[in-house]
């Protein structure tokens, strides 16, 4: 027999446990137009339920349906497995019970249409964040005292009297091959206000025009990384424009000596200042090793700053500690608000990308000044003129500036020599019409025999 009910005012209807052993069925037939109205807030409310018995779910598949794993959590379960889940931060995971971003996707996925990106951009602006590739020492271990390059594209500055070495390594957290390593080898206990200890990647202005820095539009970017030390404590990484006029400092903490971290940082836009957009410094990352107090502002806001910005007030002085060690890997820098996983590219790609601003004649296995003749450049002298041609070379990837050459004998590695294999001896060297795609090579001083055989490597540098 059919119940109705009939309220102008509200109530409930509640329903006990039965004497037998039965489930209650409230059946709701199909109807035409509205089914239920009403003018106040109202609820049904269901049990949380299981991935094998949902709590919404039909009579005659109970084992598929909607259930509620956690607070905030909205799963569906088929055949009692759960295939989707929109979790309490909005992530949807399909596939997976623990989506890391808006869309998580474990499985393939087959796309009709078009993917609109938010960016036109290959994300991460970063390059050579996974440290695997390292053209001028080729995995070696080096010793940095100064201002100079190790790895691809990552700089360093030493300006007190500290020292650390610097090498591409295979201590790596999980998913990497390469990661750089530092370890001090004289350690500065006595830091002057003015020193400077940092490793700094300068990303040039063409390829990160679109973040809009210096407008009313500046995006939301985002940086991530892969950080592990034997010192724990709080760390500053910043962000500076050409000018360094501009400055940013993000603080980040090592939790547990000599361990894998992920870190990420997130940093809103600068809307004021100048920020470059052509071939010069269009930001720069850098990562403090204990620099001085002149280096210090306050983290999470930008500011004007006469000085370099790269760390705050009690920042750990990693560079104090002999012996010391930091190793990183995984750095990305893209649009938006949260980190995406590293965008891996291809290697050489990613070599093209580092020859923009570095290349080498040697293979990449061979550090600058290595004896060989594999990769050489040869040519014929046919008089002794100081300005005579000896080779033209064209260069592989078209470079940011007009590149500084460097030379170097095949025979012995001297830097600044052209070797004569018709002689058996280095003899001077030099460049001529150096530009973004090739450059001449020539003898000084009269140093060319006419009619020998000269042969050379060289290094052409453009970084920013």
């Amino acid at each position: 027999m059919p119940i109705k009910l009939n309220s102008t005012g509200g109530g409930s209807v509640t329903l006990t446990t039965p004497s037998t052993a039965s489930d209650f069925t409230v059946t709701i037939p199909a109807a035409t137009g509205t089914m239920v109205t009403t003018t106040s807030a109202s609820t049904i409310e269901f049990a949380a339920g299981t991935v094998s018995a949902p709590s919404i779910t039909t009579t005659s598949d109970t084992n598929t349906g909607i259930y509620f794993p956690a607070a905030d959590t909205i799963a569906f379960t088929e055949g009692g497995v759960e295939s989707m889940r929109i979790d309490s931060s909005g992530n949807v995971g399909v596939g997976t019970s623990s989506p890391s971003a808006k869309l998580d996707v474990n499985g393939n996925t087959n796309i009709t249409g078009t993917v609109v990106m938010s960016s036109s951009f290959l994300r991460n602006r970063i390059i050579n964040g996974d440290m695997r590739i390292d053209q001028r020492n080729a995995g070696a271990s080096v010793s940095i005292s100064a201002y100079g390059y190790g790895v691809d594209r990552w700089g360093y500055q030493c300006s007190g009297g500290g020292v650390w070495s610097s090498q591409r390594t295979t201590v790596v957290p999980a998913g990497y091959v390469n990661s750089l390593g530092l370890t001090v080898t004289t350690p500065d206990a006595s830091i002057g206000s003015a020193d400077v200890y940092q490793l700094f990647q300068k990303v040039e202005g063409f390829n990160v025009a679109d973040l809009g820095f210096g407008t009313a539009n500046a995006q939301t970017i985002t940086i991530s990384f892969w950080v592990r030390s034997s010192i724990t404590g709080t760390y500053s990484a910043s962000l500076q424009n050409n000018a360094f006029n501009r400055g940013y400092v993000a603080t980040f903490t090592v939790n547990a000596a000599n361990t894998w971290e992920y870190k990420t940082l997130t940093v809103t836009g600068d809307t004021s200042g100048t920020w470059t957009t052509d071939n010069s410094i269009g930001i720069q990352f850098a990562i403090d090793l204990g620099s001085g107090s002149a280096t210090n502002i306050t983290a999470g806001s930008w500011q004007a700053v006469t000085t370099s910005a790269l760390r705050t007030s009690g920042s750990v002085n990693w560079i104090a500690t002999n012996g010391a060690t930091f190793y990183i890997t995984g750095v990305q820098l893209e649009v938006g608000t949260a980190a995406t996983p590293f965008e891996r590219r291809q290697y050489g790609q990613e070599l093209a990308l580092c020859q923009r601003y570095f290349e080498k004649s040697y293979n990449q296995s061979d550090a600058l000044g290595t004896v060989t003749t594999t990769g050489r450049r040869m040519s014929i002298a046919f008089n002794t003129g100081d300005f005579f041609d000896v080779g033209s070379v064209k260069l592989s990837v078209t470079k940011r500036t007009s590149a500084t050459i460097t030379l170097y004998s095949p025979a012995t590695g001297a830097s600044g020599k052209l070797h004569n294999y018709s002689g058996s001896a280095d003899v001077n060297g030099a460049v001529g019409s150096a530009g973004e795609t090739a450059f001449l090579t020539t003898g000084t001083g009269g140093s060319l025999a006419a009619n020998s055989f000269y042969g050379w490597h060289f290094a052409a540098s453009a970084e920013l």
